[in-house]
């Protein structure tokens, strides 16, 4: 029995030994593993080198079953068997290049999902896996990935990812950490993603997985194209898949070419719920760029079925939004329904957009969509230059077409309605009808005001290569106040390549006296003729002046065309551009050769004379040439040009480039190659441009698609720039340079480099030349991809130094600066000629700060400061001596004060701030004592002021007060200004002034403390009195003349009293003044009472007279006594009195004439009287005319002043004479 029991337990395990033999000399061995492998149903494999249990290769493995395959190429794959010794499966490696998945199309599932329960997992042996790689992925012939690695290893307390890293592209996943197969499968894995963002910098995500596979907890933060926190929980087993997402960025730019005003800031977003209830969705962010602080904001529900948009809205404040809401349902066809409401949202502020012409206010929008049919309407109030108008549509539509319904626009009493229909299904159809009723187009466009009336009609189709086209318009009624008709009938066929059939039966435009007519007929032959007839082309636009005329015929096929026009156009000016003559004058001729010639006189921009124009061109599209020319008193240039078309490129040649302007002539040296590719590249060859010694050369330099500029100019004149600078001011020295300039898309890159080394300025103060010296002047830039560094020196002979250096950064959007500058001891007369309103300037100017903020808005901190200066002469009224004024910035902000001199005992001071942050701010103190005031002729007074002087919202406000003790005001004559204007009165030829700086005063004004004299109109006095002077020069108060006399008809008055009321205008006081002659016991008087503009006029007496009698006792100091000669002086009186009133007109006649200085008034008395009027012709020419008031005699002379003190004087009337005068002054 044990003999049989000991052969059973040894047959057994020779079985057993058996059998693994035979598995080990099957998986041991190549053959083995070939014949195993073929065992597996649906498996092919080629290519097989190696064992299965060690190592082995294979071209193709491929497996299928049903609709299920797999395939693997290039595959390599690595065991350790060693590491089933200590109950380990080891994988060293698994390559496989390619990784082709073929799945069957899933079956819906009838019932619903449930949630899914892990199960606790422990193997039997630990797994390692040391290395793999698979190169692509393609899952039903989709690429998924191109490279994918994994290292990982399965051990007791769970599965330890040493790394796995997926990438497709551009894009790329790696990921680590660890998970337990057990109780809930906790796991702690961390990833990072990188993610190509379009135009933008790339997108890097750092994500943390914590708690469990049920309870997935997840924590990542993002960098680059956006920063962001993302916080989220999901119940990744649970059916529903509850789940909760918050993400919040600091900024969001969608694209980097979006405009700062739609940058995104402050953003917020909520996601939660589950697939049963919905998803809600919450969102809220803010517009910082926008002046109205925007806010987005947005909530909605997501299910499986269908969303419903709650509200999305875009708010500038509680009464400016907009907003839309909507449903979506995809359960079965998909349907939709929006509505868009729009109140009174400013759009124009997200883009930065000013002067927008038509805004909308109002609109309300829907839409409803089913199976590919949708309806809506439109309901929208707009508002345009003219007013308000409103716009209404209804439309509808599938996928075939769309239909616009009742199209309604009313603007005021105007209306324009029409249909619309759109088909797409076969290629493209439509069909438009609008009609017109009293449309005023200054709605939309304020330069065209009126009305218009009328029908336009357009249908056609475009399919497969066809095109028809029938169009007609007929609109007729006044625009600018002008008769205005459209007049056009369109037809046009176009059969692929075949000959196309165009006819424009009529196109008639009247726009008041201004016509353009045209017809044209396109077939096998051209014939087409364009008319031009605008004798005022006034009519057409605002600001637009001048007339035109012309004609364009075109004849010939299509093959060859022929053509002939002619435009010319006279007077023609807009927006201060002029142009005297022009003529156009063009030829197309046969072998596509054609001719054209431009001709321009007379060209003006602004003040500017360019002077005659003219251009030449002629040849064809592959050979041509042409010619510019322009002379005027500025520039003379020549210039030609000559080009070739070869294989879609232009190859041209600059063949003469001459430009002169006053003392320079620069001329290119040799002809220069242009050539523009048809890739868009566009180089210049080599050149250079010399006058004289001067050179500004060039190597290739290259235009487009990005610019290379390299210029060197060399010893270039200073002196050549006189003609520019005063006349009280030459220059003399050398420029020398560089300019080297790369505009590259990531930035510029380059230098800039001017010198102009050692060299001098001349300049004109008080009568004196005064020479300044520099033996430093020059400018450098860096420019680089991240700062622009530019530094400007300048360091005098004897004295003075300037320094500034700034940085800019060209990549931010506001062009941050960074910097600092240095002002020493800089002479201030340098400045007199560049100042025209100063004959004296000295003292010495100095500083230091430090400049940041941005280019357009800089930030400065330091100091600027004029110390010991001195300005006197020309327009100034005082005389500043001992000036010393400093400015302390700080920001955008700087502190005033200083303080000066005048006269012998004169002094002022001056103390303020100035603000520009957000708008020019303006807040100083002026006072003074005993200031010299000069104003030649008419004043020299002392004052002292103390005012106060603001600027806030572009309003200026004067207030305080102003003294004047003493002084002597004198008025030889009226001077031109007190000739009245109408207000209304334009000038012929000048733009009207714009209106001025409003300015607002409350200055009082105290004359006469002391004494304070008068002299001019025949009347000499002392002025005391207080004015209170308001806004528009309004003024309260009272001033006196004491101590006057008055000379009048011959006579002097004594002023009794002499009061200038104000309670209005100071140009319309209330007179009240009585002048008197006192002869005995008889006192006769002159009195004028009421406005000055229509004073009234009183001769009175005491004791009581007649008139007659007290103007002979104001006159002759005694009774009227009949005589001739007393007849003589009343007339004499009365003529004098007449020729005040004329010196307006008379004065105004001369001015038209050419007559200076115009002079009219009386001489002589009784029978000798006269009435002589003078002027001078020119500076050195007078003119002297008398006529006799009673006796019939006239005098005629003509005086030349040969020098300052002899002058020669031609007379003739009862006797004629020629002398020599000779004056001198005692």
């Amino acid at each position: 029995m044990k003999r049989i029991s000991v052969r059973i337990v040894l047959s057994v395990v020779l079985l057993v030994v058996m059998l693994l033999a035979v598995t080990l000399s099957l998986l041991l061995t190549q053959t083995g593993s070939r014949w195993l492998l073929d065992q597996v149903p649906g498996l092919t494999v080629e290519g097989y080198q190696g064992v299965l249990l060690t190592d082995w290769r294979a071209e193709r493995v491929h497996w299928q079953q049903d609709d299920l395959s797999v395939q693997l190429n290039t595959v390599h794959m690595q065991l350790r068997p060693s590491c089933l010794l200590r109950s380990a499966l080891c994988l060293d490696t698994l390559e496989v290049t390619r990784l082709e998945l073929n799945l069957p199309e899933a079956e819906t599932p009838t019932e619903p999902e449930q949630s899914i329960t892990l199960p606790d997992l422990k193997l039997p042996l630990s797994i390692e896996v040391k290395r793999v790689q698979l190169g692509e992925l393609i899952l039903n012939g989709e690429s998924l990935l191109s490279d994918a690695g994994l290292r990982a290893r399965w051990l007791d307390d769970g599965i330890h990812i040493g790394e796995i890293a997926l990438s497709y592209q551009d894009y790329a996943l790696q990921g680590k950490g660890k998970i337990t197969p057990s109780a809930g499968w906790p796991l702690d894995v961390q990833l990072s993603a990188q993610l190509p963002m379009p135009d933008a910098p790339r997108l890097d995500i750092e994500a943390q997985l914590t708690g469990s596979v049920q309870n997935l907890t997840l924590n990542a933060q993002t960098q680059g194209y956006l920063a962001a926190d993302i916080k989220g929980q999901v119940q990744a087993l649970d059916a529903d898949l509850p789940a909760q997402l918050e993400i919040k960025l600091a900024s969001l730019q969608v694209t980097p070419d979006l405009p700062e005003t739609l940058q995104l800031a402050d953003v917020i977003i909520d996601l939660q719920g589950d697939m049963q209830k919905g998803y809600h969705l919450a969102g809220l962010a803010q517009l910082p760029n926008t002046a109205e602080q925007m806010q987005l904001s947005v909530a909605a529900l997501l299910k499986t079925s269908g969303a419903q948009l709650q509200a999305l809205r875009l708010s500038a404040s509680a009464e400016a939004y907009v907003a839309l809401e909507g449903v979506v349902d995809w359960q079965n066809d998909l349907q939709a329904d929006a509505q868009l409401q729009w109140q009174h949202f400013p759009w124009h502020n997200l883009l930065a957009q000013d002067d927008i012409p038509v805004q909308l206010k109002t609109l309300n929008g829907q839409i409803s969509y089913n199976a590919g049919a949708y309806q809506g309407q439109i309901d929208g109030d707009l508002s345009g230059p003219a007013g308000p108008f409103s716009l209404t549509t209804a439309f509808d539509g599938d996928l075939e077409q769309v239909q616009l319904h009742e199209l309604l626009i009313e603007a005021g009493q105007g209306r324009l309605q029409g249909t619309a229909n759109v088909g797409f299904a076969d290629g493209v159809q439509w069909l438009a009808d609008i009609q017109a009723s009293k449309l005023n187009p200054a709605y939309w466009l304020a330069e065209l005001p009126g009305e218009l009336a009328g029908a336009i009609h357009s249908q056609g189709f475009l399919r497969d290569g066809q095109l028809q086209v029938d169009a007609t318009a007929d609109l007729k009624g006044t625009l600018r106040g002008s008769l205005t008709q459209l007049d056009v009938d369109l037809h046009g066929t176009q059969h692929g390549q075949e000959t196309p059939l165009w006819q424009l039966n009529k196109a008639d435009i009247r726009f008041g006296d201004n016509r353009i007519t045209a017809t044209a007929q396109i077939d096998q032959a051209l014939a087409a003729e364009l008319q031009l007839d605008l004798p005022r082309l006034v009519q057409l636009w605002p600001g637009l002046a001048g007339k035109a005329q012309g004609t364009i015929k075109v004849s010939g096929s299509l093959a060859e065309p022929l053509g002939v026009a002619q435009l010319e156009g006279r007077g023609i000016a807009y927006q201060g551009n002029r142009v005297g003559k022009l003529t156009l004058q063009g030829q197309l001729l046969a072998a596509q050769q054609a001719h054209i010639t431009l001709d321009a006189e007379r060209i003006w921009s602004g003040e500017t004379e360019f002077g005659v124009l003219h251009i030449d061109g002629q040849g064809s599209l592959e050979t041509h040439s042409g010619s510019l020319s322009l002379k005027g008193p500025l520039l003379d240039t020549q210039l030609k040009l000559s080009g070739a078309m070869q294989d879609g490129d232009w190859l041209g040649q600059l063949q003469q480039l001459l430009l002169s302007s006053h003392q320079q002539n620069w001329a290119l040296e040799k002809a220069t190659a242009i050539v523009y590719r048809k890739t868009g590249e566009l180089t210049v060859a080599a050149h250079c441009l010399k006058d004289g010694q001067s050179s500004l050369c060039a190597g290739e330099q290259r235009l487009l698609p990005q610019t290379k500029i390299d210029y060197q100019l060399r010893n270039f004149p200073l002196a050549t720039l006189q003609p520019w600078l005063p006349a009280d001011a030459q220059i003399a020295g050398q420029v020398n340079g560089a300019f080297n300039v790369e505009l590259l898309d990531k930035g510029p890159l380059g230098k800039v480099q001017l010198d102009a080394g050692k060299g001098q300025l001349r300049v004109k103060n008080n009568d004196e030349w005064e020479t300044f010296a520099w033996q430093t002047l020059k400018l450098n830039s860096d420019l680089t991809e991240q700062a622009i560094k530019s530094v400007l020196q300048l360091t005098g002979a004897d004295s003075g130094h300037l320094e500034l250096v700034a940085d800019i950064d060209p990549l931010s959007e506001q062009k941050k600066l960074r910097g600092h500058f240095l002002i020493e001891n800089v002479d201030l007369s340098v400045l007199r000629p560049f100042i025209d309103q100063v004959s004296t300037i000295d003292g010495v100017l100095e500083g230091r700060g430090t400049l940041a903020g941005t280019l357009l808005a800089p930030s400065i901190t330091g100091f600027v400061q004029i110390r010991d200066a001195q300005l006197s002469g020309g327009e100034l009224p005082v005389p500043f001596e001992q000036l010393q004024l400093r400015a302390d910035i700080k920001g955008e902000q700087l502190q005033l004060s200083g303080g000066w001199r005048s006269g012998e005992n004169g002094s002022g001071s001056i103390q303020g701030r100035v603000q520009w942050a957000q708008q020019l701010l303006v807040d100083i103190d002026v006072k003074g004592e005993q200031l010299p005031l000069h104003a030649e002729p008419y004043a020299n007074i002392e004052i002292a002021p103390d005012l106060h002087i603001s600027l806030k919202q572009q309003r200026l406000f004067v207030s305080g007060e102003v003294a004047v003790p003493k002084g002597l005001i004198t008025i030889p004559q009226l001077p031109e200004q007190a000739v009245r204007v109408s207000s209304d009165a334009r000038v012929i030829g000048q733009a009207e002034p714009e209106a001025g700086l409003q300015v607002a005063m409350d200055i009082t004004l105290n004359a006469g403390a002391e004494r304070l004299r008068f002299s001019g109109f025949g009347l000499t006095a002392d002025i005391r009195g207080n004015l209170q002077v308001g806004d528009n020069l309004a003024g309260r108060g009272m001033l006196e003349l004491l101590n006057g006399r008055y000379r009048a008809y011959g006579q002097r008055l004594q002023l009794r009293r002499a009061r200038l009321l104000f309670a209005g205008p100071l140009s319309q006081p209330f007179l009240d003044i009585e002048a008197v002659r006192v002869t005995g016991d008889v006192t006769a008087g002159l009195r004028l009472t009421g406005p000055a503009t229509q004073p009234r006029s009183e001769i009175f007496s005491n004791p009581a007279m007649s008139q007659e009698q007290a103007l002979s006792w104001l006159l002759l100091g005694r009774p009227l006594q009949g005589g001739g000669e007393d007849g003589n002086v009343m007339a004499q009186a009365a003529l004098a009195l007449g020729l005040m009133g004329t010196a307006p007109i008379t004065n105004k006649l001369a001015e038209v004439i050419g007559v200076q200085d115009f002079l009219l008034e009386s001489e002589g008395s009784g029978l000798t009287s006269s009435v002589v009027a003078s002027g001078r012709i020119s500076e050195r020419i007078s003119l002297r005319y008398g006529v006799g008031v009673f006796e019939p005699a006239s005098t005629l002379a003509l005086r030349y002043e040969l020098t300052k003190r002899i002058y020669l004087e031609a007379a003739s009337g009862l006797a004629n004479s020629l002398d020599v005068f000779y004056k001198r002054n005692f």
